[in-house]
């Protein structure tokens, strides 16, 4: 994504450290803006890899809030502050965040309650975030093709997918048509990154402040078109089965432009040529990818691989099976915690009905992903003293 340098809003202190790296930058004019971008991937996948990862939902955010403001609603709430905080200290565990925690986080309407989140997000996750759904997706599926196509030198998958805060929407770089050479303007576009990279959520909140206008989707128009069109179409699925493969071939034509810049950077990749920009040619394997994929789940030989894709069509299958559940806004965050914590972490912490789902026996992702899914703040506590 790009960010047009003339809409950043940086203060004098800021400057200054883009301002001090700009000069080494300018020395590196043989490491390529992509290649900068890597290094620090992998290097915060390594950092990460060996630690234990627990991911908590909104829920838990707010208790752990209230501990830090001194007023908490539970003493069980003080007590997994106390033993998170310590296992983080050690080295042993990080609670990294995803786009729908800071989205729902956006949605407190007093700035002082959404600086305090902030502020206990950034002790126990240390800025670091899982990428959004689209990003993983595509990591997951150039993997997945990598992988069948027998390289053996892949990073690990679950190395691959985290980034920080400062890029919670989505990696952007600055451009703009005042530098007055590319030497510079690559010099810039590291500098930038590198203050992005070490940004804190807290510092984020205080700068975009409280804004009326802030973005925020409009899920109960969603949930409710979602509600009307499942008991619309309730009779034309008998099975699972039916729905969910239903569910998967909407998520893969809803991953058409991904799959189609997978395919065509492995070309590119493996054979040094260029392939023609024209639709045609653009998505020409498309369609092959999709069926190798879709047939892969529908016949069982896919498993854990492509979890983002998996997670998210068995959990609106689920819904759309069940006859009496209608959707709700807050079920969008939700599924979204879910398909970010199950397949990349160790633990995930949030609401019992959410577990009940995620856990049921059409889906039991908890032990095809081998996360322990907890809902009640006792079972957490025994965890964590257990880790």
């Amino acid at each position: 994504m790009k960010l047009e340098f003339e809409t950043l809003n940086l203060k004098k202190d800021k400057l200054n450290i883009i301002l001090q790296s700009l000069e080494r930058y300018k020395n590196e004019q043989n490491i390529t803006l992509k290649d900068h971008m890597k290094s620090k991937y992998l290097d915060l996948g390594e950092y990460i890899l060996p630690l234990k990862k627990i991911y908590l939902d909104q829920k838990y955010w707010i208790y752990l809030r209230d501990v830090l403001q001194e007023h908490p609603q539970k003493f069980e709430h003080v007590t997994i502050y106390e033993l998170l905080l310590k296992l983080i200290k050690n080295g042993i565990v990080i609670c990294p965040i995803s786009k729908n925690v800071f989205l729902e986080l956006m949605k407190q309407s007093r700035l002082d309650t959404r600086i305090a989140t902030a502020k206990v997000i950034d002790l126990f996750s240390k800025g670091i975030t899982i990428k959004p759904f689209f990003d993983r997706c595509g990591i997951e599926l150039l993997h997945f093709f990598r992988q069948r196509m027998g390289n053996r030198e892949l990073y690990p998958l679950e190395s691959l997918v985290w980034n920080k805060v400062g890029f919670i929407l989505g990696t952007m770089y600055p451009v703009s048509e005042a530098f007055v050479s590319p030497k510079d303007e690559l010099a810039f576009q590291k500098s930038l990154i590198d203050l992005f990279w070490a940004c804190n959520l807290e510092g984020m909140i205080k700068i975009l402040g409280v804004k009326d206008n802030w973005p925020i989707h409009d899920w109960k128009g969603w949930a409710t078109n979602l509600t009307q069109g499942k008991f619309d179409h309730e009779n034309e699925f008998k099975t699972f089965e039916e729905v969910y493969c239903s569910e998967l071939a909407g998520t893969l034509d809803a991953l058409k432009e991904i799959l189609a810049d997978v395919c065509n950077y492995i070309f590119e990749s493996e054979t040094g040529k260029q392939v023609s920009k024209d639709s045609e040619n653009k998505y020409s394997c498309v369609q092959e990818f999709k069926n190798l994929i879709f047939h892969g789940f529908r016949l069982g030989r896919l498993t854990t691989e492509l979890p983002s894709i998996r997670i998210q069509a068995g959990i609106y299958a689920t819904m759309r099976i069940n006859k009496q559940r209608k959707y709700k806004p807050n079920d969008f965050y939700d599924f979204g915690h879910a398909t970010a914590a199950l397949p990349y972490c160790d633990y995930f912490f949030t609401e019992g009905s959410l577990k009940e789902l995620i856990t049921s026996k059409k889906l039991a992702f908890d032990s095809l992903y081998k996360c322990n899914v907890v809902s009640n703040e006792n079972e957490v506590i025994h965890l964590l003293k257990a880790i």
